[in-house]
């Protein structure tokens, strides 16, 4: 039996407030001196938010110490970063904290060490079965696109046999970063013998939560960049009027809002769905749909608030145009619109031939 709705929203609104903070005054100031640098964000903020609020063990049972919630509360957190565009990798260190244990567990949710997963071997659209070697003892292999892994301290890679936890320091792992257009970074990664340790835990469903709480992600970043160009409108003068006064820009801004809150429905939707039963036959589906609308919206409303800005929202010290940057990189990770279209029809296909 799933959880009372009204206990799911009450924590979703305590996660979301406790968060708020990465949208006060001023913290955009702090994403842009973060940009094009390694690891990318500040390791010391991370290990006090750790340690203050807990988001690591958002999806750690309260057994092993954590706080035991469900992926709706996980879609809240990534929906009030977005709204803040945080850079550092909380969502992928969220999703897999429940896979370790132990010290290593203990580490983690004390911000203390951070583990990042490594799971691609190609595009997200073109996956296939892991190719990375385990043989008990070392790891070999290539993986590509982990996010921010230049702040990791050990990776979760994903093998031909389980999954293994490899020390992301040693010298027989080599990584490769690369500059994205928002100034956060991917790494290419070779496991060379890298010496590793076998989880007990699964991969399971962790790529499902890491796609929707991205999606989630994306709708909080359409939503803050909607309020500062609705802001923007209001007090920009043109012919002695506030340019929000005329009707044209109005219809705009509602057709924008109008796709927010479309997003915001498929994507509560697909995680109370997942919380519900996170074995149901569409929640793949669900999920694909969420990532394709809310991509689509982001880089819709995110577009338009640079073009409604006006010649200043093309230039870099326009925040609007920073929220452009990140919708850009994250419509196209984890599978682009296309890509989760094409997965969405595909179920459809197999049920109405069944």
């Amino acid at each position: 039996m799933g959880r009372p709705i009204e206990d799911v929203l009450e924590n979703a609104r305590m996660i979301r407030e406790s968060a708020s903070f990465v949208s006060e005054e001023g913290r955009l100031k702090e994403v842009r001196a973060a940009r094009y640098s390694l690891p990318g964000f500040d390791r010391g903020e991370w290990q006090r938010i750790a340690g203050e609020l807990g988001w690591l063990g958002l999806r750690v049972g309260e057994d092993a110490g954590g706080l035991g919630l469900g992926l709706s509360e996980f879609c809240a957190l990534a929906e009030t970063l977005g709204h803040g565009l945080q850079p550092a990798p909380w969502l992928q260190a969220v999703a897999v904290a429940p896979k370790l244990d132990g010290d290593t567990l203990a580490s983690v949710l004390a911000g203390e060490s951070i583990v990042l997963p490594a799971w691609q071997e190609g595009p997200f659209d073109n996956a296939a079965a892991a190719q990375t070697v385990f043989d008990g003892a070392t790891v070999t292999g290539r993986k590509s696109f982990v996010s921010m892994g230049m702040g990791a301290d050990r990776f979760i890679v994903t093998t031909s046999k389980g999954l293994a936890l490899v020390d992301a320091g040693q010298g027989s792992v080599s990584r490769d970063p690369a500059m994205l257009q928002d100034g956060t970074h991917h790494c290419e990664i070779a496991f060379d013998k890298a010496p590793a340790t076998a989880l007990r835990a699964d991969w399971g469903t962790t790529e499902l939560e890491i796609v929707l709480t991205s999606a989630a992600y994306l709708q909080g970043v359409a939503r803050r960049a909607f309020a500062i160009t609705s802001e923007y409108l209001r007090t920009r003068k043109q012919f002695g009027q506030h340019i929000g006064s005329f009707q044209s820009l109005q219809h705009r801004l509602v057709d924008l809002y109008v796709q927010i809150e479309l997003t915001e429905a498929v994507v509560a939707r697909a995680a109370q769905s997942f919380d519900a039963d996170p074995a149901a036959a569409d929640i793949a589906m669900q999920i694909s749909r969420a990532k394709a609308r809310a991509s689509d919206a982001a880089m819709l409303v995110t577009r338009q608030g640079v073009q409604l800005h006006g010649a200043i929202g093309f230039t870099d010290e326009a925040d609007v145009g920073l929220f452009l940057r990140r919708a850009m990189v994250l419509a196209h990770a984890y599978g682009t619109p296309t890509a989760h279209r094409r997965k969405f029809s595909e179920v459809l296909k197999r049920e109405a031939a069944a």
